[in-house]
C-alpha cells in the first residue's frame, strides 16, 4: 500500500477515536475484524488500536480482547508492543534518541558518528541483518533479553565490601578497567576483587515508562534506518 494512503489511514483513526455520528462503532468494528484475520496493513495496526481502545462499544472491546488474546503468550514483555514493529516515523524517533532526556539514549549509545561508548555503537550493530526490527523492539523494551556481545555488564565486589557495575572494556593480568553506566571508566586491582557475576544490562530494562507506544515504534523505525549506516540518518 503507499505510504501516502497509510498516513491518510492513520490519520484518519486517530480522528475516528472521538466521533460519536452513527456509523463510527461499525467501521472499528469491521476494521477489528481484518486486524484479528491478520490483513490490517501492519505500518497502522498500532494507530487502529490505540484508537479502538478510546471506544466505550462493548462490541469493540471484546473484538479488542480477541485480537490482543491471540498475540504470542511467549513473551509477556514484548508482545503488548509487537505492533510497534513497522509505521514510525524515524525523523521523530531521531529526536527521542536524541533529546529525549528521559530516556538518555545518546548518552550511553553512539549513532551516525556521535554518542557514547556504554552501550554498542547502533550504527555498526543495525548494519548487521540478523538485527531485524523485532530485535530492536526487544533492545528496547527488554534490554536484558539479547545484550550485544562484548556489552554484557558485570557485578565486582572487592575485599572492601564496594561494589561496582559496569562493563569490561579492558582486562589485564593485574587489572581491570570498568566503564559503568555513566561512562566512567574504573581500574580495579585483581587482587582486590573478591567476586565477579553476571549483572543486568546497563539499559534501564523501565525505559518505556517514559515512551508512549508511538515513540518506541518510531524509535524502532530510526534505529532501523542506520542499517544503512550513516549517511541514511543524515544528521551527523
Amino acid at each position: 500500500m503507499p505510504r501516502l494512503n497509510i498516513d491518510w489511514q492513520k490519520a484518519h483513526l486517530a480522528s475516528l477515536a472521538n466521533f460519536t455520528q452513527p456509523g463510527t462503532n461499525a467501521i472499528f468494528s469491521k476494521a477489528l475484524d481484518v486486524l484479528t484475520s491478520g490483513e490490517f496493513p501492519a505500518a497502522a495496526r498500532l494507530d487502529l488500536v490505540e484508537a479502538a481502545r478510546r471506544r466505550a462499544a462493548g462490541d469493540i472491546k471484546s473484538k479488542l480482547a480477541k485480537y490482543e488474546s491471540g498475540l504470542p503468550a511467549d513473551d509477556a514483555v514484548v508482545s503488548p508492543y509487537l505492533d510497534c514493529l513497522e509505521g514510525g516515523d524515524a525523523e521523530r524517533g531521531r529526536v527521542i534518541f536524541r533529546e529525549r532526556t528521559q530516556v538518555s539514549c545518546i548518552r550511553c549509545h553512539r549513532a551516525a558518528g556521535s554518542g557514547g561508548d556504554v552501550g554498542p555503537d547502533l550504527s555498526k550493530l543495525a548494519a548487521d541483518p540478523a538485527r531485524t526490527r523485532k530485535y530492536l523492539l526487544e533492545s528496547l523494551v527488554a534490554p536484558n533479553k539479547a545484550i550485544a556481545k562484548g556489552f554484557e555488564s558485570v557485578l565486582i565486589l572487592d575485599s572492601n565490601g564496594q561494589s561496582f557495575t559496569g562493563i569490561i572494556k579492558k582486562e589485564t593480568d593485574n587489572t581491570l578497567d570498568l566503564m559503568t553506566a555513566e561512562g566512567k571508566v574504573i581500574t580495579l586491582a585483581k587482587e582486590d576483587i573478591e567476586q565477579r557475576r553476571p549483572a543486568k544490562s546497563a539499559m534501564p530494562d523501565d525505559l518505556t515508562k517514559h515512551l508512549t507506544k508511538f515513540d518506541v515504534r518510531d524509535l524502532v523505525e530510526f534505529l532501523a534506518t542506520l542499517k544503512e549506516g550513516p549517511a541514511k540518518e543524515g544528521h551527523p
